[in-house]
């Protein structure tokens, strides 16, 4: 039996600390085995909004306990986790730091990998979460993210349903908004993305290419600096990305039919 990874995940990227010990089962199906979360709530509601210092403070009185209690929680050993992840964006900078910062000497303490998520705006089930940590951890690649394979005809031309073309061992080749031709298996993209905090850091120093402008995709910029992406396959059902009335109606549909 092939041990299945263990995985902390760190959240700060607004108002609320997290931690989260999950793993699989054998079919790979996610299993949280625990799920800490502060609000902050409180903490902000006199000002009608949050406050990004108020935040990143917050976040650094709790996040120790915050990730110990989920340890805890979990029945796990701290010497059993294989991985550290941590939120890398969208969010607020002051509050991303507060978890990555935490997440990297973390995992430096424990010799173990750290990665750097950043998610778009669609659904994340925990299966593709806990599948993308998976492919990440045996595959050898710079960034990983994820495709769906396409099951309306409409998203081929669709420039809001971005998609990918990819290689026999599921390597990116080219992203699209509008295909040149309808005669190669293209997937949908998912806008998940995971890397190394080292990969993170030259990643962000890049300029834009011409080609990241022209087809407003920043996935671009990584393959024209020779970065390459390994494409996890999900092939169970998960909604579109939220661009239009529409991704909301079935976005909602789908949180309504769904408990991931």
């Amino acid at each position: 039996m092939n041990k299945k990874p263990l995985i902390l995940g760190i959240e700060s990227s607004c108002d609320e600390t997290a931690a989260s010990l999950i793993t699989e089962n054998e079919q790979g199906n996610a299993i949280v085995l625990s799920n800490i979360v502060s609000s902050q709530v409180d903490v902000h509601k006199e000002f009608g909004g949050v406050v990004p210092e108020l935040a990143a403070r917050s976040h650094m009185e709790k996040i120790d306990w915050i990730v110990q209690k989920a340890i805890d929680d979990s029945g796990r050993k701290i010497e059993e986790i294989d991985a550290i992840a941590s939120t890398a964006g969208p969010g607020l900078i002051v509050c991303l730091s507060v978890g990555l910062s935490f997440g990297k000497a973390f995992a430096t303490a424990l010799n173990k990998p750290f990665i750097a998520w950043s998610i778009g705006g669609s659904f994340m089930p925990k299966k593709l979460v806990t599948q993308l940590v998976a492919d990440f951890y045996n595959n050898t690649c710079d960034v990983i993210s994820a495709c769906h394979p396409i099951d309306n005809i409409n998203d081929l031309e669709n420039p809001n349903c971005v998609k990918v073309l990819c290689d026999e061992k599921n390597y990116a080749i080219n992203f699209y908004r509008k295909i040149p031709n309808n005669n190669a298996d293209y997937l949908r993209h998912i806008g998940i993305y995971g890397y190394k905090m080292k990969t993170l850091k030259k990643l962000v120093n890049l300029e834009p290419t011409n080609n990241e402008l022209v087809n407003r995709l920043e996935q671009l910029r990584f393959m024209d600096n020779n970065y390459s992406i390994y494409m996890t396959k999900y092939l169970s059902k998960i909604p579109s990305g939220i661009d239009t009335q529409e991704d909301v109606d079935s976005a909602l549909n789908y949180l309504l039919s769904n408990e991931d």
